[in-house]
């Protein structure tokens, strides 16, 4: 496997002690790399204990106690009528040097109608073991996109990071603006696959981080509990084509997870834009013990409003697992079209 910088850049010259951007860096001894530990830096305050930047990344690579992880997906329907995952192939024609790849929808999903659930935990350790994955590791995890309609957000990048929470695993963080703008900065990339050595994952669930169905339904009217929508507002409306029932969770507001990304460098907007756009739909309400849900339509992007609320200083929330693709397709559990009144 070979690094280059991405062809329409070059690499700018790396901080004393990076083995990536020059072939005449000599690497330090493992006791004077950097701490993998997020520190205060460009991505500070609260926000650092779940985002990094490429420049904080950029001199941890090759960082033993650094676990960087691809988990591109590009889902599409295949030959047998169901789905698979292109992202593999994305990863191995180009990826951050030392990531490995995550199959969100082969290994670390549990088969099912509704595309992306929670596996077991039995089945999430062991997979998560194979990444490397293991006690006092920093995780790092980013993606190249995946969909249409989320270009720019790294949606499925937070998806691992709600997971690996979820499981009792803090020592996580996802790469500001993802593959893209590391691009765009003309870091190195590399071809080819890469494995780290196992570990056992150690898991310890919390059980407030995600909620089911009937949790949601329990919500709807409840004080204690916020519902809030990630998808677009034509799609909370339901003023657009959905192959299932229209409308939203009756109560729920509407926070666009795209909303939240800067559509030209694809990072997440400043701390402060955050802050508002929470608050607009209660998510950083004082109330002490109010729980936040947060779904969309397949539990993919509303982790990425998990994530941005996390970042922002908010409360740990929740993420409706089977969203609207378990919910819409069950004739008896209640939509709204329309705005909240």
């Amino acid at each position: 496997m070979t690094d280059s910088p991405h062809p329409a850049q070059t690499a700018p010259s790396a901080p004393t002690g990076n083995p990536e951007a020059s072939t005449q860096a000599v690497s330090p001894a493992p006791e004077q790399r950097p701490d993998p530990t997020p520190t205060p830096g460009p991505v500070g305050g609260a926000q650092q204990r779940h985002l990094v930047d490429a420049d904080w990344l950029h001199v941890r690579l090759g960082n033993p106690d650094l676990v960087l992880v691809d988990a591109t997906s590009h889902i599409s329907p295949n030959d047998q009528g169901t789905y698979g995952n292109r992202g593999r192939a994305v990863y191995t024609a180009g990826h951050i040097p030392g990531a490995v790849y995550a199959d969100l929808l082969d290994d670390l999903n549990d088969p099912s109608p509704y595309m992306f659930m929670l596996p077991s935990a039995e089945k999430f350790a062991a997979a998560a073991g194979r990444l490397g994955i293991g006690p006092s590791r920093q995780v790092v995890i980013y993606d190249q996109g995946g969909t249409a309609e989320t270009p720019e957000a790294s949606v499925w990048a937070a998806r691992l990071w709600w997971q690996l929470r979820y499981e009792g695993y803090d020592e996580v963080a996802v790469l500001a603006g993802g593959y893209r703008n590391w691009v765009a900065r003309g870091l190195p990339v590399r071809a080819g696959s890469e494995q780290n050595a196992s570990r056992t994952f150690p898991s310890a669930r919390r059980p407030r981080l995600a909620a089911d169905r009937h949790e949601v339904l329990a919500a709807i009217g409840d004080p204690a509990t916020l519902l809030v929508d990630s998808r677009s507002e034509a799609a909370y409306r339901g003023s657009i084509d959905r192959p299932y029932r229209a409308g939203h969770v009756p109560g729920a507001r509407n926070l666009d997870a795209r909303t939240l990304v800067d559509a030209h460098s694809g990072e997440p907007l400043p701390t402060a834009r955050i802050q508002t756009a929470m608050r607009k739909v209660g998510a950083l309400d004082d109330s002490a013990g109010r729980r936040t849900i947060f779904y969309c339509g397949g539990g993919v992007s509303a982790t990425w409003n998990a994530l941005s609320l996390a970042a922002a200083g908010g409360p740990d929330a929740a993420v409706y697992d089977g969203s609207m693709l378990e919910w819409a397709t069950q004739p008896a559990l209640p939509l709204t079209l329309g705005p909240e009144a």
